[in-house]
């Protein structure tokens, strides 16, 4: 069943509401509103309550104030934290390094392994190549060593003039090889 109800508002405009559902809203707001008043505007205790009322209205807005800057701290410490951890991911652009650290840095790495004799070799670097020179026992010490100076971060690039005691140097084969 449809009702029609006719509410007259100002500059009489007309609005249909075509059931009970569309005329519970506005009867629901309407009451409360008349409660409220009502129960403020009492005789008797409607000062106290008004007091109370506005007290509690003025702590609930200081709640929320402080709720709010808490929030917003939090929030901000977070950035902060975001940015100052995306400043320092890794895969940035890597420093320059140059021959004399990069010769030490080869040094304290490959020369950890106490199989390899670090006063039978010799290395130098320059432009992010290192030259190894020496003597070795055994060709697998000469491969390993070779391939641990490869992994070495900043080497480019790495040649070898290692050899075994009874082989000449690689360097030195054209020398001997013509007189």
């Amino acid at each position: 069943m449809t009702m029609q109800v006719i509410v007259i508002r100002r500059g009489r405009q007309r609005r249909d509401f075509g059931s009970w559902r569309d005329l519970m809203l506005p009867l629901t707001a309407g009451a409360a509103t008349g409660a409220t008043f009502m129960y403020l505007a009492d005789p008797d205790r409607g000062r106290r309550r008004r007091v109370i009322a506005r007290q509690r209205t003025i702590a609930a807005i200081r709640r929320s104030r402080r709720h709010a800057n808490k929030l917003s701290r939090r929030t901000s410490a977070k950035i902060s934290g975001v940015a100052s951890w995306a400043l320092h991911l890794p895969g940035g652009p890597e420093p320059v390094v140059d021959d004399q650290m990069l010769t030490d840095r080869i040094m304290s790495q490959v020369f950890r392994d106490r199989e390899i004799p670090r006063g039978r070799v010799n290395i130098n670097v320059q432009d992010g190549v290192a030259v190894l020179r020496g003597q070795l026992d055994q060709p697998e010490q000469i491969r390993e060593l070779r391939e641990a100076v490869e992994h070495v971060h900043g080497v480019r690039e790495v040649e070898s003039y290692l050899h075994l005691p009874e082989v000449a140097a690689p360097n030195k084969e054209q020398a001997l090889g013509s007189s």
